[in-house]
Formats: C-alpha cells, structure tokens, sequence
C-alpha cells in the first residue's frame, strides 16, 4: 500500500485526528496503549487497531471507541468530548490526567493504591479529630 493510500484510510485519518486536536504524538499513543511505536504505525499502515488499544485510547483521550472504530463525523466527536472534558477539570486536574495518561499501566496501579491510602489516612484522622472534639 503506498503511502497515499495508507493517509486515507479511514481509521488513519481519526488517528491523524486525534493526533491533532489532542496534542500528542504516535509515541504518546502507544504509551498509552502499553505497546511498540512499531505498532502504532501498523495501525495506520493497516488501518486497523486492537480492541484494548481503542479501548484504552477512548479512556485516555476522551473520544468513543465507536468514533475511533468509524462512526460518525470525523470533525465531531473528539471537538465536543475534549470541550466537554475541559469545561468541568480545574487546570490540576487536567495536568494530573495528562501525567497520569501517560504513565505505564503498572505506575498508574501503584499511584492509584497510594492515593486511596493517603485518602484513607485523612479519612481516619478527620474522624479521629471529630470525636476529639466532640468528648471536649
């Protein structure tokens, strides 16, 4: 397939889409997706993609597995969903997701289990310090 072909494809173009409105690059997909550079241009060459790299591709980046699957406009999906992701993320939050997307999936396990326990850890103390407060 020549190169010409290859960029119409219809899976290459939301790729090419999301690479765009996004602001990443094929190596931050397959950071994402936990695979090889190597597999990311596959996608494009072929025109096709692992369900759990959509899948994880939809979660990081906030568009439909159907829109990067082909339904619907190209222009629309990912538009709305980043508007609409952005109107209610602070700017912390934004910038957490943005590092967290990129993380290895075995980091973002091990960041998730400390965060739940420094929760748990202000969970107890308020609770301790309440009941201080209320013996008083």
């Amino acid at each position: 397939m020549n190169k010409k072909n290859m960029k119409s494809h219809p899976l290459s173009l939301r790729l090419k889409k999301l690479i765009e409105i996004k602001g990443i690059s094929k190596s931050d997909m397959a950071r994402i997706c936990n695979v090889t550079p190597q597999s990311v241009n596959s996608w494009f060459a072929r025109g096709s993609i692992g369900k759990d790299s959509a899948i994880k591709l939809s979660d990081a980046l906030h568009v439909s597995v159907a829109w990067i699957l082909g339904e619907g406009k190209i222009e629309e999906l990912p538009i709305a969903e980043s508007r609409e992701v952005k109107s209610f993320l602070t700017k912390s939050e934004t910038k957490l997701l943005s590092i967290f997307n990129k993380l290895p999936s075995s980091d973002k396990e091990k960041l998730i289990e400390d965060l739940e326990q420094k929760q748990k850890y202000y969970e107890t103390l308020y609770e301790e310090l309440s009941n201080l407060r209320s013996r008083s």
